[in-house]
């Protein structure tokens, strides 16, 4: 009776939780919607353009980033008051770094006025990095911490970034990764993946054995037909497979080093 109790006590608990989550992030679907239809009904293009920023906004406390991009790019910029310009070209950039496009967080970055603001120099610092140009993000991230810190405490964080920047992750290349793909396993294996380099040489192997016992039996079209096929395949895949990986081993570096940063600039407290 007892655990029975304890039972239904703790499914009340849990779905109250996921109730009142689920709700959260309805209401900032609800009021996108809403800013939607202030958008469409506004008669001042201005009020449009406000109710558009505010719409991207409630899409980017969902996670709908791409979303947010979507409806930022509907906007006039030429119908904002001066100083908002600004601030929508920041949430431009913002949701084009959380999105993983960091050259398109980059070019907006170039079009805003230069900012000595924490929130912009955090993020301008970050979005450099990600586009690995370490010493523009550097002098940026030194930047920041000398608006937001002071004595001792600067004198650390200093330290803690120069460290860091000395041991940028070193990047690994496409054209390095086709070249090395034509003798497998090392395509793979220059990211890491030697396992799964091994076994796309098993299937290469297994596909031009597949050709020569045919040969031998003379099903010169059987093998030929079928085991080119199957070696361009396996061939080709592995190294579409090669390029891949080196695309996952730069983003996954990139953003291991962003965390590292964005731990030592917000070490002491929190920033916008």
């Amino acid at each position: 009776m007892h655990r029975t109790l304890r039972f239904f006590i703790t499914s009340i608990f849990l779905c109250a939780a996921f109730s009142a989550e689920a709700q959260e992030r309805t209401d900032w679907a609800l009021k996108a919607v809403e800013y939607e239809r202030a958008a469409f009904n506004a008669e001042d293009p201005r009020e449009a353009a406000e109710a558009l920023s505010e719409k991207a906004y409630c899409y980017r406390q969902c996670g709908r980033y791409d979303e947010a991009m979507s409806t930022l790019g509907r906007i006039s910029m030429y119908q904002l008051a001066p100083e908002r310009v600004d601030d929508v070209l920041y949430e431009k950039e913002l949701c084009s770094y959380l999105s993983g496009d960091f050259e398109g967080a980059a070019s907006y970055m170039d079009e805003a006025a230069a900012s000595s603001t924490p929130r912009r120099l955090l993020l301008d610092a970050l979005v450099l990095a990600g586009c690995a140009k370490w010493d523009e993000s550097q002098a940026k991230a030194v930047e920041l911490i000398d608006v937001r810190y002071e004595g001792e405490e600067r004198d650390a964080a200093l330290v803690e970034l120069c460290s860091l920047y000395s041991r940028v992750p070193k990047l690994k290349k496409e054209d390095q990764a086709v070249l090395r793909s034509f003798f497998p396993p090392l395509g793979h294996s220059y990211t890491g993946h030697l396992p799964e380099g091994l076994a796309c040489m098993g299937l290469d192997a297994a596909a031009v054995g597949w050709i020569v016992w045919q040969c031998l039996g003379g099903n010169w079209i059987t093998g030929i037909l079928g085991g080119g096929i199957a070696l361009n395949a396996s061939f080709m895949g592995g190294l579409e497979r090669s390029v891949s990986l080196v695309d996952e081993y730069n983003r996954d570096a990139l953003a291991g080093f962003n965390a590292l940063l964005r731990d030592i600039l917000l070490s002491h407290d929190t920033a916008e």
